[in-house]
């Protein structure tokens, strides 16, 4: 699959591969669904030990997601987190159409709700985080992402790419695609499907 053109040409062959592929991911079987977030959650742990290096994942703060429409369920890799010493936190859309902040999150059932009405954690405990797991509806191997089109993601790694923070992408194998980047996008460190782990040297050679 690919997108090419610009304008309107470009935002209609991502909306079309958009819904294609939220469908695809939708008729995953369930057996088939648990294997690969297993996989997914073994290969984005290696991309967060690879970004934390020497200091390790003691104290590093790690921006996790709960899963919508379909997106990998990672549970066993927050887990894995909080016992190696990592902070969680969530993303919060305070305003639409603005960066999101972040609140520490301990891995319970968030009780709280943002603008647009997905949990996050009900006290307003807010920190930066220096890598951000971010889920992917598709992706490129040269470490593009496709989202959902709001630009939350973007408009936040714009932000804090300028202060260092790193971001491992995720997503199930058959979301990958050949995607020409838009002028907002910006350009994932690592990539995790089941099947793969790319790195940013990698992606950036493609």
């Amino acid at each position: 699959m690919s997108t090419t053109g610009s304008g309107d040409e470009t935002t209609l062959a991502r909306r079309e591969l958009r819904q294609l592929l939220l469908k695809k991911r939708a008729e995953i079987p369930a057996e088939a669904r648990l294997q690969a977030e297993a996989a997914i959650a073994r290969n984005a742990f290696d991309a967060l030990l690879a970004l934390a290096g020497a200091r390790g994942l003691q104290g590093l703060v790690v921006s996790a997601y709960l899963p919508i429409r379909g997106e990998p369920v990672l549970d066993a890799l927050w887990q894995r987190l909080l016992e190696a010493g990592a902070r969680l936190a969530l993303p919060v859309v305070v305003e639409k159409a603005a960066p999101m902040v972040f609140r520490e999150w301990d891995g319970a059932e968030p009780t709280g709700r943002d603008a647009l009405g997905l949990a996050v954690p009900a006290a307003d405990v807010r920190v930066t985080p220096e890598v951000l797991v971010i889920p992917c509806v598709g992706f490129d191997p040269a470490g593009w992402r496709l989202g959902y089109g709001g630009g939350y993601y973007d408009r936040t790694l714009e932000r804090l790419v300028d202060k260092g923070a790193k971001s491992v992408g995720v997503g199930f194998e058959l979301s990958a695609l050949d995607l020409q980047p838009a002028l907002h996008d910006i350009r994932l460190h690592f990539i995790c499907s089941e099947a793969r782990l790319i790195d940013e040297q990698s992606a950036h050679k493609s």
